[in-house]
């Protein structure tokens, strides 16, 4: 059972799958990105190189910015033996869980929760001190964030003694963390409604102004710069459909400006 399809987790699946002669349970959202994403991946990053370009990245990075070299192919993108949708009851080793369709960090991202010892394997929803990127992306969601947050509103009403995440450690009180998280993206909205209230700027140029904790954006690396676009994309489509902030196209290139 995977996740989401990003390849620190899905990245062997199909080795495993094929060594062990296990199924695959996956979620449809995600199964639709394994074939775009890793079976047929020239397509895709030809129309991310056009998305950046279109969100204001400078001629000279676009080459680097959306160069799919820089993930490493999957030799064995497996497809689902078993689609997920949200709800499924599985077994494993005497536990039950529950399918829990938890969109944001990836269009399709589940997490797995045990009513009976009040377990949530949350996967990369919900982790215990960084916030896991949620990214606006050419094939994906259209309002991830919106989704996200919706999702993380929701996990934080089970009753959870320990959060089994992906990354970093085991800890409890997953209503605090929630919460936590909340106020980092409400921060976050704001600072990026500062960059466009005096005048309309390019997703590219919000996110070179906003503050990230990896230093300052010179020191960014090609890769880095791209997940802080898609994540300050994010934020202005989130902001757009609450009536925050408005886009507007001009000779092919979107600017955003902050709304009355």
């Amino acid at each position: 059972m995977i996740t989401h399809f990003h390849l620190d987790h899905y990245g062997l699946a199909g080795r495993v799958k094929e060594l062990s002669g296990a199924r695959l349970y996956l979620h449809e959202r995600e199964a639709h990105l394994v074939r775009f994403r890793y079976q047929t991946p020239e397509g895709f990053w030809a129309r991310m190189q056009a998305w950046l370009r279109q969100h204001g990245a400078p001629e000279a990075e676009l080459e680097r910015l959306g160069d799919g070299a820089m993930t490493r192919p999957v030799t064995r993108a497996a497809l689902p033996d078993v689609v997920l949708r949200g709800g499924e009851e599985l077994a494993a080793d005497g536990r039950r869980f529950r399918v829990i369709f938890t969109p944001g960090h990836s269009p399709g991202h589940v997490c797995l929760y045990s009513e009976a010892e009040e377990i949530l394997i949350a996967g990369d929803h919900v982790l215990p001190t960084i916030t896991p990127n949620v990214s606006l992306h050419p094939d994906g969601a259209e309002n991830p964030l919106g989704e996200y947050l919706e999702s993380l509103r929701a996990v934080a009403e089970l009753r959870v003694r320990l959060v089994l995440p992906a990354h970093e450690y085991t800890f409890g009180d997953l209503p605090r963390r929630v919460r936590e998280i909340l106020e980092h993206h409400a921060e976050r909205n704001r600072q990026i409604i500062g960059t466009i209230k005096d005048r309309p700027r390019t997703a590219y140029e919000v996110a070179s102004l906003i503050p990230w904790n990896l230093g300052p954006w010179e020191t960014f690396t090609a890769w880095t710069r791209r997940m802080a676009l898609m994540e300050t994309l994010a934020h202005l489509r989130y902001l757009e459909s609450t009536g925050q902030v408005r886009s507007a196209a001009e000779n092919g290139i979107v600017y955003w400006q902050a709304g009355p």
